[in-house]
């Protein structure tokens, strides 16, 4: 489970670098 987070949050990154990164893993969350 913490591996799909992970993964997740580092696609969101990837995807979206101009939106705050810190967001987004707190939203997949």
């Amino acid at each position: 489970m913490e591996k799909k987070i992970l993964v997740a949050a580092v696609k969101m990154r990837m995807a979206a670098p101009e939106k705050k990164p810190l967001k987004a893993p707190v939203k997949t969350r």
